[in-house]
């Protein structure tokens, strides 16, 4: 695994929030946007790094790799991520869900603790994001 992040330029459909899932949509010209994540478990193209104020600024997004993400519940580290209904990372464990990367150690401290709940974690994402089957 590689500490490198795969980031896009893209532009914003709403205004995003930083640290936040991100979905693929489109514009009223049909050019590809992102916008906020707004449903548990749903496919996204990854996480904002930046915020946008409004539709139309770009918004740099990691698609893949190492990121900060702001967390919506506990989570303990290796644990398979997804987002919730504000683009906050939850625990992928609902059928259906799709599981966007998992919850990764701190390079500087290597803590094995887990990620709490309304915190801001690291997170790795999958560049192939999966639906999980149970």
């Amino acid at each position: 695994m590689s500490d490198k992040t795969d980031t896009i330029l893209i532009a914003a459909g709403e205004a995003i929030t930083q640290y936040r899932f991100v979905t693929v949509a489109t514009d009223i010209s049909g050019n590809a946007t992102v916008e906020m994540a707004d449903g548990n478990g749903e496919k996204c193209l990854g996480v904002a790094c930046a915020a946008a104020a409004a539709s139309g600024d770009e918004v740099l997004v990691a698609t893949a790799g190492y990121v900060l993400v702001d967390f919506a519940e506990d989570a303990p580290l290796g644990s398979e991520i997804t987002t919730d209904t504000a683009g906050k990372a939850i625990l992928a464990d609902t059928t259906g869900h799709n599981i966007l990367g998992f919850a990764a150690p701190e390079p500087v401290d290597g803590t094995t603790a887990q990620i709490a709940s309304g915190t801001r974690g690291r997170v790795y994402l999958y560049a192939n994001k999966m639906t999980l089957a149970l």
